[in-house]
């Protein structure tokens, strides 16, 4: 039987939810249409974005830039949209154009290619001026110079041409300022629908390409799918049975004499296929961390050897120290409209952990955490950089990390562009350790153990923020 409170709490989140759904009905919603219809090869100028302490959402403009492929000089960028049933709009007609671009970049050229695709979170889509949409043009500049002839990545790999998908969906369900935050479950089904959708189809088409790519030449095309926010959720939700399979053919069995199945399939005359995508990036999730327990539990088996050494992260889960929304609000709100679900009742222990994970997300479950990231400014310049927590020590090569990030890294829920101010401007710290990773792996910017600290529970990080 329910007690009256669990009761109570649960008639109260009932009244809660049917006012939110009536100021739905009441207040004025937003299209469920296609944003980006032209079809035009016009060369764009490079849009160039100023750090800004609000990020603003997208909204219709006369004469907005609506194409469904943006080129650019070096690179170019894809928008791929999808309805809150997940379908892709006008029978997948972005998708196709984006297939035929792709198709036309590996046959036409000859270059390496790294595929970065982003997936926005609550509140944003894909008209020109979201500031998700500026800021993930300024993240494709940022790996474009990184990665152009006699830059930094030059001299360890070839150099990369870049190319951007854009995966837009209705992340604002309300036009109104003052009530757009009461659509929260609504977003939230919404971003499920995506995750379970044709970005599958996407997803599935990128790898058919990036597989078609390396034929004739291993890792000449290489993606990165980043998520934020409700795109976290879609992102991982879209990957995560792929990831896990991969994470199980991956993990060194002991009754095997410590060798891997994919170890025991593979040869090289087979071309037996990669995992995809190269690297998944999820950047304050907003999902419950029950949902991330699979990937623990085979990263953790017991009867496991652990990973190949100079094995590289499949999954990297970035959290921001000072991101209320998925922090302390994610998990309040949790705690009222969870009250009546039920966990495992075999032990307290078992009850708790299921619990503890189910009202928080990945970053704010200490089971999880992984690594801690910092600013290291030993040499000429700050760069990020990170280190292992110490207890538990995880795995040095374990294909899923989870890591805590201070404001200078990533300012808070929608920081991920650019860390707090540290006296010298705005810096894109992340997405260059990103970039770092993908090129160099794990080495490249590693500080010893309990240089970076704590998790905030247990050491408060002073931040050097020009507030």
């Amino acid at each position: 039987m329910f007690s009256k409170r669990s009761l109570t709490v649960a008639l109260l989140t009932v009244l809660s939810v049917t006012a939110g759904m009536l100021t739905l009905l009441i207040a004025g919603c937003t299209d469920i249409k296609q944003i980006r219809t032209t079809d035009d090869p016009v060369v764009s100028d490079t849009p160039h974005l100023s750090p800004e302490d609000t990020c603003l959402v997208g909204s219709a403009q006369a004469g907005e830039n609506l194409r469904m492929i943006e080129e650019y000089e070096n690179h170019w960028l894809g928008y791929v949209e999808f309805s809150d049933q997940g379908w892709g709009y006008n029978s997948n007609q972005q998708m196709k154009h984006l297939e035929d671009r792709l198709k036309k970049s590996l046959k036409e050229e000859a270059d390496d290619f790294l595929v970065i695709v982003f997936v926005h979170g609550w509140h944003h889509n894909a008209h020109d001026n979201d500031c998700n949409v500026n800021e993930f043009r300024v993240m494709l500049n940022v790996a474009l110079e990184r990665w152009k002839v006699g830059g930094d990545y030059a001299k360890a790999t070839r150099p990369r041409k870049i190319i951007g998908v854009y995966v837009g969906w209705r992340g604002e369900s309300l036009d109104e300022p003052g009530v757009r935050y009461l659509t929260v479950l609504d977003r939230r089904s919404g971003a499920e629908h995506v995750s379970k959708g044709s970005i599958r189809d996407l997803f599935a088409m990128l790898r058919k390409h990036e597989v078609y790519g390396n034929r004739d030449r291993p890792s000449r095309v290489q993606t990165m799918v980043i998520g934020h926010s409700f795109g976290g959720l879609i992102a991982f939700h879209a990957v995560s049975q792929a990831l896990v399979n991969e994470l199980e053919l991956n993990k060194r069995d002991r009754e095997q004499g410590c060798v891997s199945a994919r170890q025991k399939i593979y040869d090289p005359s087979n071309r037996f296929l990669p995992p995809w995508p190269d690297l998944t990036v999820l950047i304050n999730p907003a999902f419950e961390a029950s949902r991330f327990e699979p990937v623990y539990d085979v990263t953790h088996a017991p009867d496991s050897c652990g990973y190949l050494p100079g094995q590289l992260p499949s999954l990297v889960v970035v959290t921001a120290d000072n991101d209320i929304w998925t922090g302390p609000v994610y998990a309040a709100f949790r705690a009222v409209s969870t009250q009546v679900e039920g966990y495992d009742q075999t032990s307290a222990d078992a009850s708790r952990l299921e619990k503890e994970a189910n009202r928080h997300t990945v970053g704010f479950v200490p089971r999880y955490r992984s690594h801690r990231m910092c600013l290291d400014e030993s040499g000429s310049s700050a760069v990020a950089a990170f280190t292992p927590t110490t207890e538990p020590v995880p795995d040095e090569y374990s294909p899923a990390w989870v890591l805590g990030a201070p404001p200078e890294i990533v300012d808070g829920h929608d920081g991920f562009l650019y860390g707090c101010d540290i006296g010298s401007g705005k810096q894109s710290f992340l997405m260059n350790w990103l970039l770092d990773l993908q090129a160099y792996g794990p080495g490249k910017v590693l500080v010893k153990p309990g240089e970076c600290g704590g998790w905030p529970q247990e050491v408060t990080l002073p931040a050097r923020c020009v507030r």
